[in-house]
Protein backbone atom coordinates (compact mmCIF):
# COMPACT_ATOMS: atom_id res chain seq x y z
CA UNK A 1 0.00 0.00 0.00
CA UNK A 2 2.74 2.61 -1.55
CA UNK A 3 2.27 5.54 -3.63
CA UNK A 4 5.29 7.20 -4.58
CA UNK A 5 5.32 11.24 -5.25
CA UNK A 6 7.93 13.00 -6.97
CA UNK A 7 8.25 16.86 -5.80
CA UNK A 8 10.69 19.38 -6.81
CA UNK A 9 11.41 23.05 -6.62
CA UNK A 10 10.03 23.83 -10.27
CA UNK A 11 5.86 24.39 -9.13
CA UNK A 12 3.17 22.95 -10.74
CA UNK A 13 -0.35 21.86 -9.69
CA UNK A 14 0.28 18.07 -9.44
CA UNK A 15 4.25 18.39 -7.82
CA UNK A 16 5.30 18.94 -4.35
CA UNK A 17 7.90 21.16 -3.73
CA UNK A 18 10.86 20.48 -0.98
CA UNK A 19 9.01 22.68 1.52
CA UNK A 20 5.81 20.67 0.86
CA UNK A 21 7.89 17.42 0.99
CA UNK A 22 9.37 17.95 4.65
CA UNK A 23 5.43 18.94 5.80
CA UNK A 24 4.73 15.37 4.71
CA UNK A 25 7.22 13.93 6.27
CA UNK A 26 6.52 15.61 9.92
CA UNK A 27 2.91 15.40 8.89
CA UNK A 28 2.87 11.62 8.13
CA UNK A 29 5.04 10.72 10.97
CA UNK A 30 3.24 12.37 13.41
CA UNK A 31 -0.16 10.51 12.64
CA UNK A 32 1.62 7.33 13.86
CA UNK A 33 1.90 9.39 17.40
CA UNK A 34 -2.25 10.86 17.21
CA UNK A 35 -3.45 7.19 16.34
CA UNK A 36 -1.87 5.86 18.98
CA UNK A 37 -3.19 8.22 21.79
CA UNK A 38 -6.48 8.28 20.49
CA UNK A 39 -6.90 4.73 20.69
CA UNK A 40 -4.09 2.78 22.06
CA UNK A 41 -5.16 4.87 25.35
CA UNK A 42 -8.05 2.09 25.95
CA UNK A 43 -7.89 -0.85 27.63
CA UNK A 44 -9.09 -4.64 26.18
CA UNK A 45 -12.46 -5.33 27.40
CA UNK A 46 -13.58 -8.80 29.36
CA UNK A 47 -13.21 -10.91 26.32
CA UNK A 48 -11.11 -9.56 23.43
CA UNK A 49 -10.07 -11.50 20.83
CA UNK A 50 -7.39 -11.32 17.88
CA UNK A 51 -7.04 -8.16 16.34
CA UNK A 52 -8.14 -8.33 12.39
CA UNK A 53 -7.95 -6.24 9.15
CA UNK A 54 -11.20 -3.66 8.54
CA UNK A 55 -12.14 -3.22 5.29
CA UNK A 56 -12.82 0.86 6.00
CA UNK A 57 -10.92 2.63 8.26
CA UNK A 58 -12.13 6.14 7.84
CA UNK A 59 -10.73 9.61 9.28
CA UNK A 60 -11.70 12.90 9.10
CA UNK A 61 -9.02 15.84 9.26
CA UNK A 62 -10.15 19.41 10.50
CA UNK A 63 -7.16 21.21 10.42
CA UNK A 64 -3.22 20.53 11.03
CA UNK A 65 -0.76 23.63 11.71
CA UNK A 66 2.97 24.32 12.39
CA UNK A 67 4.91 26.22 14.90
CA UNK A 68 7.29 28.43 13.56
CA UNK A 69 9.79 29.23 16.26
CA UNK A 70 11.15 31.77 14.75
CA UNK A 71 8.31 33.99 14.47
CA UNK A 72 6.63 31.71 17.13
CA UNK A 73 3.78 31.86 14.68
CA UNK A 74 1.03 28.63 14.33
CA UNK A 75 0.85 27.84 10.08
CA UNK A 76 -1.72 26.44 9.22
CA UNK A 77 -1.11 23.89 6.57
CA UNK A 78 -4.48 21.74 6.09
CA UNK A 79 -7.76 23.06 7.01
CA UNK A 80 -11.22 22.15 6.27
CA UNK A 81 -12.91 18.53 6.97
CA UNK A 82 -11.77 16.29 4.83
CA UNK A 83 -12.39 12.12 5.27
CA UNK A 84 -9.53 9.88 4.15
CA UNK A 85 -9.81 6.17 4.05
CA UNK A 86 -7.11 5.26 4.87
CA UNK A 87 -7.99 1.20 4.67
CA UNK A 88 -7.19 1.65 1.12
CA UNK A 89 -4.45 1.03 -1.25
CA UNK A 90 -3.71 4.78 -2.26
CA UNK A 91 -4.63 6.54 1.10
CA UNK A 92 -1.12 7.95 1.17
CA UNK A 93 -1.30 9.63 -1.93
CA UNK A 94 -4.88 10.67 -1.31
CA UNK A 95 -3.65 12.20 2.50
CA UNK A 96 -0.89 13.84 0.65
CA UNK A 97 -3.56 15.90 -1.61
CA UNK A 98 -4.69 17.51 1.62
CA UNK A 99 -1.36 19.91 2.37
CA UNK A 100 -0.13 20.04 -1.47
CA UNK A 101 -0.94 23.42 -1.83
CA UNK A 102 0.87 24.47 1.01
CA UNK A 103 4.07 27.50 0.88
CA UNK A 104 5.56 27.74 4.44
CA UNK A 105 7.46 30.67 5.24
CA UNK A 106 11.26 30.39 5.97
CA UNK A 107 12.27 29.06 9.45
CA UNK A 108 12.34 26.29 12.10
CA UNK A 109 9.49 24.09 13.00
CA UNK A 110 9.51 22.51 16.69
CA UNK A 111 5.69 21.50 17.07
CA UNK A 112 3.03 20.48 14.77
CA UNK A 113 -1.11 21.29 16.15
CA UNK A 114 -3.76 18.40 15.04
CA UNK A 115 -7.56 18.96 15.17
CA UNK A 116 -9.17 15.51 14.14
CA UNK A 117 -13.13 14.22 14.45
CA UNK A 118 -13.42 11.53 17.08
CA UNK A 119 -15.23 10.17 14.84
CA UNK A 120 -14.17 7.19 12.62
CA UNK A 121 -15.30 5.00 10.35
CA UNK A 122 -14.60 1.60 10.46
CA UNK A 123 -16.25 -1.39 8.87
CA UNK A 124 -15.06 -5.41 9.48
CA UNK A 125 -15.87 -8.84 11.32
CA UNK A 126 -13.68 -10.78 13.55
CA UNK A 127 -13.51 -13.30 16.06
CA UNK A 128 -14.33 -12.76 20.14
CA UNK A 129 -12.07 -14.50 22.81
CA UNK A 130 -14.60 -17.47 22.65
CA UNK A 131 -14.11 -17.75 19.30
CA UNK A 132 -17.51 -16.51 17.95
CA UNK A 133 -17.58 -14.43 14.74
CA UNK A 134 -18.45 -11.06 15.12
CA UNK A 135 -19.87 -8.17 12.48
CA UNK A 136 -19.98 -4.38 12.44
CA UNK A 137 -23.22 -3.18 12.62
CA UNK A 138 -24.14 1.05 11.68
CA UNK A 139 -25.53 0.65 15.76
CA UNK A 140 -23.41 2.38 19.04
CA UNK A 141 -22.09 1.09 22.20
CA UNK A 142 -22.55 4.30 24.84
CA UNK A 143 -20.45 5.32 27.51
CA UNK A 144 -17.29 3.88 26.08
CA UNK A 145 -13.89 4.78 28.06
CA UNK A 146 -12.99 5.03 31.39
CA UNK A 147 -12.02 9.05 31.14
CA UNK A 148 -14.62 11.71 31.87
CA UNK A 149 -15.39 12.72 28.20
CA UNK A 150 -17.07 8.86 27.15
CA UNK A 151 -16.96 7.44 23.75
CA UNK A 152 -18.90 5.03 21.51
CA UNK A 153 -17.76 1.75 20.42
CA UNK A 154 -19.57 -0.33 17.94
CA UNK A 155 -22.33 -2.73 18.10
CA UNK A 156 -20.96 -5.70 17.08
CA UNK A 157 -23.81 -8.62 15.90
CA UNK A 158 -23.46 -12.26 15.91
CA UNK A 159 -26.81 -12.75 14.15
CA UNK A 160 -25.66 -11.22 10.99
CA UNK A 161 -24.03 -13.04 8.19
CA UNK A 162 -22.23 -9.47 6.45
CA UNK A 163 -20.54 -6.47 8.20
CA UNK A 164 -21.83 -3.16 7.34
CA UNK A 165 -20.00 0.74 8.30
CA UNK A 166 -20.05 1.90 11.71
CA UNK A 167 -18.80 5.05 13.46
CA UNK A 168 -16.46 4.42 16.68
CA UNK A 169 -16.16 7.52 18.94
CA UNK A 170 -12.68 8.28 20.64
CA UNK A 171 -13.33 9.01 24.06
CA UNK A 172 -11.08 11.45 25.87
CA UNK A 173 -8.46 8.55 27.89
CA UNK A 174 -5.09 9.33 27.28
CA UNK A 175 -2.41 7.06 27.88
CA UNK A 176 -1.20 6.62 31.79
CA UNK A 177 2.36 7.92 30.23
CA UNK A 178 1.55 10.21 27.39
CA UNK A 179 5.21 10.68 25.17
CA UNK A 180 7.57 13.45 25.70
CA UNK A 181 5.88 16.67 24.38
CA UNK A 182 2.04 15.52 24.22
CA UNK A 183 -0.10 17.68 25.32
CA UNK A 184 -4.32 17.43 24.54
CA UNK A 185 -5.66 20.97 24.05
CA UNK A 186 -8.83 20.45 23.85
CA UNK A 187 -11.95 17.60 23.06
CA UNK A 188 -15.20 18.76 22.82
CA UNK A 189 -18.53 16.63 21.22
CA UNK A 190 -17.07 16.82 17.68
CA UNK A 191 -12.89 17.03 17.93
CA UNK A 192 -10.14 16.38 19.48
CA UNK A 193 -6.64 18.76 19.35
CA UNK A 194 -3.47 17.57 20.49
CA UNK A 195 -0.30 19.05 20.15
CA UNK A 196 3.17 17.05 20.01
CA UNK A 197 6.64 19.40 20.74
CA UNK A 198 10.10 17.87 21.10
CA UNK A 199 11.39 15.17 21.65
CA UNK A 200 8.73 12.95 19.82
CA UNK A 201 8.17 15.65 16.85
CA UNK A 202 11.82 16.29 15.54
CA UNK A 203 12.17 19.77 14.09
CA UNK A 204 13.12 20.87 10.32
CA UNK A 205 14.12 23.83 9.27
CA UNK A 206 12.48 24.69 5.70
CA UNK A 207 15.04 25.09 2.68
CA UNK A 208 15.21 24.50 -0.94
CA UNK A 209 16.78 21.27 -2.39
CA UNK A 210 17.02 18.98 -4.89
CA UNK A 211 14.31 16.80 -6.35
CA UNK A 212 13.37 13.61 -4.20
CA UNK A 213 10.91 10.63 -4.08
CA UNK A 214 8.60 10.47 -0.95
CA UNK A 215 6.89 6.91 -0.23
CA UNK A 216 4.00 6.93 2.06
CA UNK A 217 1.87 3.71 3.39
CA UNK A 218 -0.26 2.60 5.77
CA UNK A 219 -0.93 -0.27 7.03
CA UNK A 220 -4.10 -0.93 9.20
CA UNK A 221 -3.97 -4.79 9.08
CA UNK A 222 -4.58 -5.78 12.73
CA UNK A 223 -6.54 -2.90 14.36
CA UNK A 224 -9.61 -3.95 15.07
CA UNK A 225 -11.00 -5.78 17.71
CA UNK A 226 -14.38 -7.56 18.99
CA UNK A 227 -15.08 -8.20 22.42
CA UNK A 228 -18.11 -9.75 23.59
CA UNK A 229 -17.38 -8.61 27.06
CA UNK A 230 -18.59 -5.14 26.39
CA UNK A 231 -21.97 -4.89 24.23
CA UNK A 232 -20.59 -6.77 22.64
CA UNK A 233 -18.88 -3.95 20.78
CA UNK A 234 -16.24 -3.47 17.97
CA UNK A 235 -13.16 -0.50 18.58
CA UNK A 236 -9.77 0.04 16.75
CA UNK A 237 -6.57 0.26 17.90
CA UNK A 238 -3.88 2.61 15.66
CA UNK A 239 -2.46 1.53 11.89
CA UNK A 240 1.14 1.61 11.52
CA UNK A 241 1.68 4.84 8.85
CA UNK A 242 5.40 4.99 8.26
CA UNK A 243 7.04 7.58 5.32
CA UNK A 244 10.46 6.99 3.88
CA UNK A 245 12.51 10.01 1.70
CA UNK A 246 14.69 8.77 -0.88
Amino acid sequence: MEKDRQYDNCGGKRKLTERQGEIMKKIICFLVCIFCFVSLALALGPNPGTAVTPSIYGITFSKVELHNKDTNTWVTIGEGDAYFDIALANAGATVGDYFSNVELPSGTYDKIRTKISRNIQLKGSGKDGSGVTYYTTANQVANFGTGTVKGKAISASNTVTSPVQGTFQVPGDLPPTPPAGFTRVAIDNDYFTDEIAAPTFTEFTVVKGTPRTMKLSFDVSSTLYFDSGIGPAAYCYPPVVSASMQ
